[in-house]
């Protein structure tokens, strides 16, 4: 979907990008009154702007970085967080200072010294490891898990879409971006959230192989191996830069 910077008084224009009009989430979309569906390939105007609204791998403005700084994010896209959490979560959850660690349910993108790097985190942290995937969680349960927490912890994916949600202020750690240096890096600074992430050089891609024994060269189908003194320091750094305590919560 595609949040138009028009309103109609407070109203923000949902477009939907498909002429179908069944959705994954009736329960998100349902909170806004003006929802437009849009055939792909149509066009929108948006402040005087006309966009060509294509498919993902045509066009897709998180794939460009920010040009102006957005120290607060995006006011519209903030607004919209914050009225969906007020009509789903109508009592807030309680704050935590720990760390939300998202794992992959899939077959790549795995983080092969996991077990390494979560046990040493905690040594220092909380830290609430959770699979959105898994389908075991509702959508509101998930809105409030993550509302409850300042820090997100992911490889590359879409689940860390989820920190549109986090409680202010709030980073996000991209253990690694797979080659897509502006994706989520972007997607952070729309919504106000701090963007961290390793270098390439503290990441050992192993890649699949296919069946006949080519190699997928892309990093988005391999497995990682991170430097996990990086990842502590960098996590050290993310609780001073948000001013938060560092304690074990029990």
């Amino acid at each position: 979907a595609v949040v138009s910077t028009q309103s109609t008084g407070t109203e923000p224009i949902i477009l939907i990008l498909d002429s179908e009009r069944s959705n994954r989430f009736p329960e998100l979309w349902n909170i806004f009154k003006t929802v437009t569906y849009l055939p792909k390939g149509g066009c929108v105007r948006v402040e005087g702007a006309v966009l060509a609204l294509r498919t993902r791998t045509e066009m897709d403005l998180l794939w460009s970085p920010i040009t102006q700084p957005l120290p607060e994010g995006s006011k519209m896209l903030r607004d919209i967080t914050g009225r969906v959490k007020t009509a789903l979560l109508p009592s807030p959850p309680s704050p935590s200072h720990g760390i939300l660690y998202v794992k992959r349910t899939t077959n790549n993108r795995q983080i092969l010294n996991e077990e390494e790097l979560l046990s040493r985190l905690r040594r220092y942290h909380t830290v609430k490891e959770v699979e959105f995937d898994s389908g075991l969680l509702s959508f509101e349960d998930q809105l409030s898990l993550v509302s409850s927490h300042h820090i997100l912890l992911s490889v590359h994916g879409a689940a860390l879409t989820h920190a549109a949600f986090l409680r202010l202020p709030s980073a996000m750690f991209e253990l690694y971006n797979a080659g897509e240096e502006h994706c989520y890096r972007t997607f952070a600074e729309l919504f106000g959230v701090k963007y961290y992430t390793l270098d390439r050089r503290d990441v050992r891609v192993t890649y699949a192989t296919r069946p006949e024994g080519r190699g997928w060269v892309t990093p988005k189908t391999g497995n990682y191996t991170l430097n996990i003194d990086r990842v502590l320091a960098i996590v050290g750094q993310i609780y001073l830069d948000l001013q938060l305590d560092v304690h074990i919560e029990l």
